[in-house]
């Protein structure tokens, strides 16, 4: 638990038991007993510091969602670059879409979700990486739209941590 501990020290820490790794969604392999999925979102700087070289070194994957949320663009002590986000792909982890806002996907237009959803496929192109298979909602909050336009995106797998008194 010491990794849990310090990856979650100023930054949010999401491990979603939804989830299913990227092998399973194309049915590379059968999904084993007793798996536990490590998911990370909203492009912590740690991320790339701490969480993954440590994961790599205890011989664990995961699954990185990726948002330009919050102030993403301009702290990049906080968060991470494209570059680094790159790197994580490049040691073998599932680089995830968070939406490009972090807004509260249920409650936005089929427009504008696309569009978020859209632009972290573009950017994971840009720096040459594969579109993303997999999705996290932002907040948490299910409804809406949402289903559909991940699935129109291609996205095939989706995340939520359960919030108290609020059914999945």
């Amino acid at each position: 638990m010491t990794i849990m501990r310090r990856a979650t020290s100023g930054v949010v820490l999401f491990l979603a038991i939804a989830s299913v790794v990227q092998s399973t969604v194309r049915q590379e392999a059968p999904v084993p007993d007793k798996l536990i999925v490590f998911t990370f979102d909203d492009s912590a700087k740690s991320h790339a510091t701490y969480v993954a070289p440590r994961l790599k070194t205890l011989g664990f994957g995961g699954t990185f969602f990726i948002t330009e949320g919050f102030d993403f663009p301009t702290n990049k002590t906080g968060y991470m670059t494209w570059e680094e986000i790159a790197g994580l792909h490049k040691m073998g982890f599932e680089i995830g879409n968070h939406t490009a806002k972090h807004a509260n996907a249920a409650r936005q237009t089929r427009e504008a979700l696309t569009a978020d959803l859209e632009l972290v496929e573009r950017r994971c192109l840009e720096h040459g990486m594969p579109t993303p298979v997999s999705f996290a909602y932002p907040g948490n909050d299910i409804g809406g739209i949402v289903v559909e336009c991940v699935e129109g995106e291609g996205l095939s797998v989706c995340s939520a941590r359960r919030r108290s008194g609020v059914p999945l």
